[in-house]
């Protein structure tokens, strides 16, 4: 059993904002988004005239909350149908088979399930458990078989990484020191993980440095209990 969790940034998500916004024609901002991911990396206060600010950007989502809904929606199908490969219900009735499923990322799936929750300023994210193909029992009684263990283990780490280069980490602490600004991971430029491997691992390692070192911010409730 893995317990997972689905957090998007969907304040600075360049499609959140454009569909949240009136348009006009179908040449210009927002239909067209060419330059936001830049302005907002680069903490412009505008662009094309709209107010972009970290303030601005957290009222806008709050004003038209449909937009980042429909997205987290889209973005919840395509974890369970593609990463897990346990489809939500509404896609499938019915009970697949065991021999007849499709391998997720972590092997082929028994079953998941998900709890949607929202956070303090009103955002969506999801928490899941997932069965996988490694049943508990297995996972026990490998420890007094060597080769088994080994063999168990093996898979794991084909599944799962618990830790970042270590280049990753060090960069991110110069960083921090000489206070340069964080790269949003929601801006981060898209790789396919087989076609193109290396930015593919680069761009995940940098999102876990971003997104799992703790920051406290003012929805932070450190203290508060």
């Amino acid at each position: 059993m893995r317990y997972m969790f689905e957090l998007p940034n969907d304040v600075n998500d360049t499609l959140n904002i454009r569909l949240s916004l009136p348009q006009e024609d179908n040449n210009n901002f927002p239909t067209d988004g060419t330059g936001l991911s830049e302005a907002i990396q680069n903490s412009a206060a505008v662009f094309q005239e709209i107010p972009i600010t970290p303030h601005h950007l957290r009222f806008l989502m709050a004003k038209g909350p449909l937009a980042a809904a429909e997205i987290f929606r889209l973005l919840t199908d395509t974890v369970f149908t593609t990463l897990l490969g346990t489809p939500t219900e509404h896609f499938s009735k019915k009970t697949v088979p065991l021999p007849s499923r499709s391998s997720g990322v972590f092997g082929v799936p028994i079953a998941s399930f998900g709890c949607v929750e929202e956070q303090a300023r009103g955002s969506l994210h999801l928490h899941v458990v997932y069965w996988g193909s490694l049943p508990c029992q297995i996972l026990q009684n490998s420890s007094i078989y060597p080769e088994l263990l080994c063999t168990v283990a093996k898979a794991i780490d084909e599944m799962f990484k618990a830790e970042v280069d270590l280049a990753v980490h060090v960069e991110q602490l110069f960083d921090k020191f000489n206070r340069v600004m964080t790269m949003k991971h929601s801006l981060l430029k898209a790789h396919h993980p087989l076609r193109n491997p290396e930015p593919f691992n680069q761009n995940v390692q940098k999102t876990v440095v971003i997104c799992n070192c703790h920051s406290h911010s003012h929805t932070c409730h450190v203290g508060k209990f």
